[in-house]
């Protein structure tokens, strides 16, 4: 993947207003083809950064528990 792909940021609060205010007008039929094109690379935007999220408390709960099976090994059985 390139760099720019492993930038990590949240949507910004006007972009969130912005995807709010695109949902609700698409509900109404209401959008323009560019802005189904921008409702959908938000939303593309959203689902990536809340996987990024998932992986980042899936890889420290790991961590964290490495780190007691470790811990274990040095202090109980003096490894």
């Amino acid at each position: 993947m390139s760099c720019a792909r492993w930038q990590i940021r949240a949507l910004s609060t006007g972009e969130q207003a912005h995807l709010d205010d695109l949902i609700a007008r698409n509900a109404e039929s209401q959008l323009s083809s560019d802005e189904v094109i921008e409702l959908d690379r938000l939303l593309a935007d959203a689902d990536y950064l809340m996987v990024l999220k998932a992986r980042a408390r899936y890889t420290l709960k790991c961590l964290d528990t490495l780190g007691l099976v470790v811990l274990y090994f040095v202090k109980v059985l003096r490894f």
